[in-house]
């Protein structure tokens, strides 16, 4: 599936809230459209796109290279990584 087909809800640039912002680490939090999130993965720059979707919704459609997660996974998923990556949440 294209990105255009997905609802992003969050570009976090330093670590990411999780869909809906209830996480404590959002701080450089702003909404994008499709085709900027387009934009951002065609730039070579690094890109983690992290899908908050239900497993078995992200297992019939989702971003390529994508990562599925639950919004209660990203905290510790996100333990220890750089402030300076580029990190994209989804929810579709």
């Amino acid at each position: 599936m294209g990105a255009g087909a997905l609802v992003l809800l969050a570009l976090a640039v330093t670590l990411l809230g999780g869909c809906g912002g209830g996480g404590a680490h959002a701080t450089g939090r702003h909404d994008i459209t499709a085709a900027q999130l387009q934009a951002m993965m065609d730039d070579g720059a690094p890109l983690t796109i992290i899908d908050l979707s239900a497993a078995d919704y992200y297992a019939t459609q989702h971003i390529p290279g994508s990562v599925n997660l639950t919004a209660e996974g990203v905290d510790t998923w996100s333990a220890g990584m750089s402030k300076a990556l580029r990190i994209c949440t989804v929810c579709t």
